[in-house]
């Protein structure tokens, strides 16, 4: 099950860009954004490296970081339907 989920083409674009991003800016990361309810498998997306906001106090070697971040642009339609307020 494992070979079927993660040797499509899709999986391997990901591995793909994730692999192009760790060598050119220093991390890659993969973001897991749902399930997919017809293939009953994880959807996952590439997230560029150049939005992550990692703890400047943290160790790039050991991975240990207290927190981390990302930059993300929404429609504040789009917010005010996943319940945010205070939007203006």
């Amino acid at each position: 099950m494992y070979n079927e989920d993660f040797d499509t083409p899709e999986m391997k674009m990901i591995k793909y860009q994730k692999d192009y991003d760790k060598y050119l800016y220093g991390v890659g990361i993969v973001a897991r954004i749902g399930w997919d309810g017809i293939y009953k498998r994880n959807r996952f997306q590439v997230v560029d490296p150049k939005t992550w906001y990692p703890d400047l106090n943290g160790d790039y070697i050991t991975g240990n970081y207290s927190y981390s971040g990302f930059d993300k642009l929404m429609y504040m339609s789009d917010m005010k339907s996943m319940g945010y307020e205070n939007l203006e």
